[in-house]
């Protein structure tokens, strides 16, 4: 049985997420931030019956072009970095683009 304080914390993570786009969660190892947000995803997903997204990217592990992405300086040209792509995912998802 989850304790009182993670499910308060579950109900925050709601909260916020239904304010912003995008939520950046942050803490300690094992702290529970990987348990909070999957719980909250499969209660949202029983609820609503829709099937939610998520898309984790540890920022640490690319180096900043690769994260946003690019302008070529020569071409003029723009390459999409991985937080830049799965915007365009996300956005394009809302649209009904994916589907066409």
């Amino acid at each position: 049985m989850p304790s009182a304080k993670f499910i308060e914390k579950c109900m925050q993570l709601f909260e916020i997420q239904n304010l912003h786009h995008g939520v950046m969660m942050v803490g300690p190892t094992g702290c529970g931030k990987t348990a909070a947000w999957k719980l909250l995803l499969d209660c949202m997903t029983r609820v609503d019956g829709v099937k939610g997204e998520s898309y984790v990217i540890d920022p640490k592990a690319i180096c900043k072009d690769d994260l946003y992405g690019k302008l070529d300086a020569t071409t003029a040209e723009w390459t999409d970095g991985v937080f830049t792509g799965v915007l365009r995912k996300i956005i394009d998802n809302a649209r009904g683009e994916m589907s066409k």
